[in-house]
């Protein structure tokens, strides 16, 4: 976590490329929580987030791959836009478009299913569409510990591409919130709010949101609503919505729009650990 606070102007700028390391926590002059974050859609302020996908890719693995290796192969699976600003080194096209940045987002590839499941780690490099190469952290030495198959299925994912959360009340771990900028460009870099007092967007065709009310997520896609079941009562209401509680409301409105609201969101947008910078040594050691 860095050490100097956000500024106002820290948390209404949006950025092109990273300026901090994708998933840093950092607090603002006021004590609130805040994530930097990529946007993979365009945000609205007050809008909800959820993280892109638990599985930007979900395949198989295209080619053997013996123990004491590093690389898993699953042909066209490993595109720049499936690993969209990837971190690793400096990397540019021919055209000069960024493919790959030292801040940016930190990608896991695990073995989920089928031949050698249960291993995995970092993505420490894309080597084409076709390739890529992993950190493992469950083998001694970074490599893969049990030899892969072509039955062997893996996903990719991260933590800090985000999405509006969807529609389904009660049922997203929302990682946060867009505050205070009008909105934010789609594949842009930003502070989303994770705890502290903001702005939620609300849709009232779902239960308006009462003074001091529990808040989970809405019907509407990046929208919240008060908790409905046994009027809002936290003795009534649903354990699935207890559970995905986001925060609370601090007054009753009852018109579409943002309200203020105090957050206090699960954490999930913090950065997946990264591969160390000895990647022959055990995890999790970083010399």
């Amino acid at each position: 976590m860095s050490s100097q606070l956000l500024t106002a102007q820290d948390l209404a700028t949006e950025s092109i490329q990273p300026l901090q390391k994708a998933g840093t926590i950092n607090t603002d002059y006021l004590g609130r929580t805040w994530a930097y974050v990529q946007a993979s859609e365009a945000l609205s302020q007050g809008d909800a987030l959820v993280p892109e996908s638990y599985a930007v890719i979900d395949a198989d693995v295209d080619a053997a791959a013996d123990a004491d290796t590093r690389r898993v192969t699953g042909t066209g699976d490993f595109t720049t836009t499936a690993l969209a600003d990837m971190a690793g080194p400096l990397v540019k096209s021919a055209a000069g478009a960024i493919l790959q940045h030292p801040n940016g987002n930190i990608y896991w590839l695990w073995i989920n299913a089928g031949a050698a499941q249960g291993q995995g780690g970092p993505i420490i490099a894309r080597v084409d569409d076709n390739n890529v190469d992993v950190y493992w952290t469950n083998s001694n030495d970074g490599k893969i510990a049990t030899a892969l198959t072509t039955s062997s299925d893996y996903v990719v994912f991260t933590s800090t591409r985000v999405k509006q959360c969807d529609a389904a009340i009660g049922a997203d771990t929302v990682g946060g919130f867009v505050q205070l900028q009008a909105g934010i460009t789609d594949e842009y870099w930003f502070w989303a709010l994770i705890k502290g007092w903001g702005l939620g967007s609300i849709d009232t065709s779902d239960s308006v949101i009462a003074a001091g009310e529990p808040i989970v997520t809405g019907t509407t896609d990046a929208t919240i609503q008060g908790i409905t079941v046994g009027g809002g009562s936290y003795a009534a209401a649903q354990t699935t919505e207890l559970a995905h509680q986001i925060g609370i409301g601090a007054f009753d409105q009852d018109a579409d729009g943002v309200i203020p609201i105090y957050a206090n969101c699960v954490e999930v947008f913090r950065a997946l650990p990264e591969g160390p910078a000895n990647i022959d040594k055990a995890f999790p050691a970083q010399v």
